[in-house]
């Protein structure tokens, strides 16, 4: 999820993505909301899906989704674009800002669940700010649609590995 981190990088990114495709300002905080309503209406559904299914393969299926998020944001030419890539984006932060801690709850005993999400929380957060800094830095060095399809090869990255970590699991 480390690894992760760095191609789920702030929404703040997505946003400035949206305005170069041609969202004006004072629409950023609507578009913004859209993600918001896609991403709390589809929460608990993926979470349902994931105590059926597995949260792994759900997990995989949302990293696999923000990988052609990144791609999609690297291509994106109009600001429908942005407004399709947005309520996709909600739908993919409703996956995998959610299933990690329940994998984590999954794979530690009752007695550590809170050390444990405390930890997973504690590397993940830690881990936001460079990945953010390095895309930042990247975009500003080589434009916005290599930063995203930087991001959208640290997806593919990650789905190897938890795909791998899984079929040992």
């Amino acid at each position: 999820m480390v690894v992760f981190t760095f191609a789920n990088i702030s929404y703040a990114f997505f946003i400035l993505r949206a305005n170069d495709l041609g969202i004006t300002a004072y629409l950023i905080p609507i578009i913004y909301m859209v993600y918001n309503l896609v991403y709390a209406a589809l929460a608990m559904p993926f979470g349902s899906l994931s105590d059926k299914w597995g949260r792994a393969n759900v997990l995989l299926t949302g990293i696999f989704m923000m990988g052609l998020l990144m791609l999609g944001f690297s291509l994106a030419t109009t600001v429908i674009h942005a407004w399709l890539l947005f309520l996709f984006y909600g739908a993919i932060s409703a996956v995998i800002e959610t299933i990690p801690r329940a994998m984590v709850s999954d794979l530690v005993g009752s007695e550590h669940r809170a050390s444990a999400l405390g930890m997973y929380h504690t590397v993940v957060g830690l881990a936001a700010l460079p990945a953010s800094f390095v895309f930042g830095l990247i975009w500003q060095k080589l434009g916005a649609q290599v930063a995203f399809q930087y991001g959208a090869i640290l997806c593919a990255i990650t789905f190897l590995g938890l795909f791998l970590y899984r079929r040992k699991y």
